[in-house]
């Protein structure tokens, strides 16, 4: 605890609403220090530069009661002489999906060596002011998110954050000064992360443009709205193709013809690939006064038409755009937007008389700065291109946590973060992102009184209490142990979850009359997004859910030496079972059915989902033929059946069952099906069938081609934690590649796979690290236990290749 430090905003809290605080603190320095540490943060968020330089963005996201700070060395910012430090933050005033609002702001600051204290501490004495170009009443970003840009450069010309000389002797001091450790922020805690990357990324192309007129006697929402207001304006317009605009520096150039009066000018530009980050311009040649809009999102469609929804057309209320008044006679405009936008592409909208302008555009991408070790590639360029498009939408997908989607919402949802972390584990050996994330789900901030946590953290989203992704919060404790081989999450958080399982071991709350698990009205009952996937009564797929958390647990408790623990979730997963085995089980079709309505009568719907899970939690081995033949296989092969189909995220665990299940082609063939149509829009859907402008474009909970490719053409699956063993049986006879390379990042070292077949020949090489051994199981031989290098050679049985690929088409 730094007593020095006190936590400063220019104002009082009572005006939090949307607020961006300016700070500026000058210094001289004699003698550049080898390193210059500070600890910063701010609620809710800061972007720091040093002499006009670009150093750093924060904090992660956090609770007030123990705030996340981070640590920065400023020396290679730093020059001998006048130095300034500059910061702007941003306190939104409400609560999002991703913050919980305490009616308090404020920049804290002090450095690790107490000889640059009296310079660098936050206190009374810093120069601060409420940002005067930023607009406060302005529309949302998103339902999820805080609140768009709306900013007047005549007002502010970011000299204070460009010009070392810069006099801001006119600012004023805090208005609200308060000591570290005073409440909210009870106590600060170190980041746990690294710095996301702040990498400048130009657009890649111009791709079309319209002009029309700007619309007349605009109601008051619309004239305020940016992308309500070009909506009413393009609506049938014909776009064309823009001219062609050049990559200069880091930065796309673009030149916007003059446009007269009432009348706008748009075009749209192309990252080339989904991003997310702060979007940077530079307009010259502008007037003063002069209107440029900015509207975001990922795709375009084949007409020119950038997809761009009203917000008052969706239920997230998306309007992911910014608007800024040039200062025009006063030079060059720049800006740097402080939100960070999830996008492929950008639409320029000039309003109003307007002199031909220059405009530079680029994005400073903020990602989690992932060491990706893992790589994939085949002979077959589809299959390269869906697993690329699959680590991009990963990538985007993690910030200071894992998110749903860059676009629209950037939320820690925890069935989204099971998924991402299996794809995370396929390219690099990086536990951090979950590890937070599970202590965020089951922080106390975050609890309700009867032990469930809310689906995704931070938040204020009292709608979004989800008890399936309760159980998956249990069953990322112990993915986080089949990773690492370290029951070190189960012991931290113990306590946590038995609070958690209070809910579903106690009738009245998670349990029914029946000893089963309930549908409970009072929260949402997610599942899956799939329309026929029953939520009444008693739901199969939600005590599947449980079997297989009971299940890990046990293992988890063993692992960790509480063997008390083990025989307690032994003995609910037997209780558990025993119910769904009389209750929901149908003997004669062979499958369980999808559960019982309000009055305790059977559900006669067979869904996918409940057979996948049954395979999954190794129920009825004896009849899981009968489901991978009555359900699963059918799905896989595209036939109409009864009951839900799974979406583009619960798919995965079809995957996985089906290729436990001896059907690895079968998935192969449905993932190359699904997936080579989200090739053009350079990430992956968040539903199969996806509406644009309405569904995400790149949502990472449908990325697990990752660690799927890995295992059917790679032919690696971790059978053991901490991938002490795993198994190798890659699929030889692939319709679609006769070449693999795979390189599997894991705990001990990188597992390497090179395979290639010639005819009905293959052959290749598995590198294995020390600490891990593998069972090798290819066609022709004996499976064997192998270490070190395994090289094999085999002529393929049964059917030619070529009859093989035949009878698939």
């Amino acid at each position: 605890m730094n007593s020095k430090a006190w936590w400063i905003w220019p104002e009082h809290p009572e005006r939090l609403l949307n607020r961006y605080a300016q700070y500026r603190r000058e210094f001289q320095v004699e003698k550049i220090p080898e390193r210059l540490v500070i600890h910063i943060t701010a609620d809710q968020q800061y972007q720091l530069w040093v002499n006009g330089r670009y150093v750093a963005r924060g904090p992660a996201r956090g609770y007030a009661s123990h705030w996340p700070y981070d640590t920065i060395d400023l020396a290679p910012f730093l020059v001998v002489g006048a130095n300034a430090l500059s910061v702007l933050a941003h306190n939104p005033g409400v609560g999002t999906f991703q913050y919980q609002h305490h009616k308090a702001a404020g920049l804290l600051i002090w450095p690790e060596d107490d000889a640059w204290a009296e310079l660098l501490t936050t206190n009374a004495t810093w120069r601060c002011r409420i940002d005067p170009s930023h607009a406060v009443d302005t529309p949302e970003l998103s339902l999820q998110l805080s609140w768009q840009e709306h900013v007047d450069l005549r007002s502010d010309d970011r000299r204070w954050i460009t010009d070392s000389a810069f006099d801001s002797t006119g600012w004023g001091t805090p208005r609200t000064s308060r000591p570290m450790g005073a409440p909210p922020w009870h106590a600060l805690e170190p980041r746990g992360l690294p710095m996301l990357t702040d990498t400048v990324m130009a657009y890649r192309e111009a791709c079309f443009d319209v002009q029309g007129d700007e619309a007349q006697g605009l109601e008051p929402f619309v004239k305020k709205h940016p992308t309500a207001q070009y909506l009413r304006e393009v609506e049938g317009l014909c776009w064309t193709s823009a001219t062609p605009a050049a990559t200069v520096g880091d930065a796309l150039v673009l030149h916007t013809p003059a446009v007269k009066a009432q009348r706008f000018y748009a075009v749209s530009v192309d990252m080339g690939q989904p991003t997310v980050g702060t979007p940077l311009l530079e307009i010259q040649g502008a007037t003063a006064g002069q209107r440029v809009d900015v509207l975001f999102c990922e795709a375009i469609k084949d007409d020119g038409t950038p997809v761009i929804v009203g917000p008052a057309d969706n239920h997230c209320i998306v309007g992911l755009a910014m608007r800024l008044t040039l200062a025009g006679e006063q030079g060059q405009d720049r800006f740097e937007a402080f939100q960070i936008i999830g996008h492929r592409y950008a639409v320029v909208v000039v309003r109003g008389e307007a002199k031909p302008m220059t405009l530079r555009l680029a994005v400073r991408e903020t990602v989690y700065p992932l060491q990706v070790e893992g790589r994939f590639e085949t002979d077959n360029q589809t299959i390269n291109d869906i697993h690329r498009i699959c680590v991009r939408a990963q990538r985007v997908c993690m910030l200071d946590s894992y998110v749903d989607t860059p676009w629209r919402e950037q939320a820690q949802w925890w069935g989204d973060a099971r998924v991402t972390t299996a794809n995370t584990f396929h390219l690099a050996n990086d536990p951090r992102l979950l590890r937070r994330g599970i202590r965020q789900i089951g922080d106390p901030d975050q609890e309700l009184p009867n032990g469930l946590s809310y689906g995704h953290a931070p938040t204020i989203a009292h709608g979004c209490v989800l008890p399936d992704f309760s159980l998956i919060w249990m069953l990322t404790l112990y993915d986080d142990y089949a990773q690492t081989g370290e029951p070190t999450m189960y012991l931290e958080q113990r306590d946590r979850l038995q609070r958690m399982l209070g809910y579903f071991t106690t009738v009245g709350e998670g349990v029914g009359e029946n000893g089963l698990l309930r549908y409970d009205p009072r929260y949402w009952l997610f599942l899956d997004w799939a329309d026929k996937l029953p939520r009444q009564g008693t739901p199969t797929l939600l005590n599947l859910w449980y079997l297989q958390a009971l299940e890990r647990l046990a293992e988890l408790a063993q692992a960790a030496g509480l063997p008390d623990d083990a025989r307690r979730y032994g003995a609910l997963r037997r209780q558990t079972l025993k119910a769904v085995d009389a209750l929901l089980w149908n003997e004669k079709a062979g499958l369980y059915r999808d559960g019982l309505d309000d009055a305790g009568k059977p559900i006669e719907q067979y869904s996918v989902h409940n057979q996948t899970l049954a395979v999954l939690c190794g129920l009825r081995p004896q009849r899981q033929q009968d489901m991978l033949a009555q359900r699963i296989l059918p799905y896989l092969r595209g036939q109409t059946q009864d009951g839900a189909n799974p979406s583009s995220y619960w798919v995965t665990y079809v995957y996985t069952a089906a290729q436990q299940l001896g059907q690895a082609q079968a998935v192969l063939d449905h993932l190359v099906k699904h997936w080579q149509v989200m090739i053009p829009f350079g990430g992956t859907f968040e539903q199969f069938n996806v509406q644009l402008g309405h569904g995400s474009c790149t949502h990472a909970w449908s990325a697990h081609p990752i660690y799927h490719l890995a295992q059917i053409l790679g032919g690696v699956t971790r059978l053991a934690p901490g991938w002490s063993r795993v198994s190798f049986e890659p699929l030889l006879t692939a319709t679609q590649a006769t070449r693999v390379n795979l390189r599997l990042p894991t705990p001990h070292g990188p597992i390497t796979v090179a395979w290639q077949r010639t005819g009905d020949h293959a052959g290749g090489t598995l590198s294995l690290p020390p600490g891990i051994e593998a069972t090798a199981n290819v066609p022709g031989q004996a499976p064997a236990t192998v270490t070190g290098t395994f090289d094999w050679s085999v002529e393929l049985p049964g059917k030619s290749v070529d009859e093989i690929t035949q009878a698939h088409g």
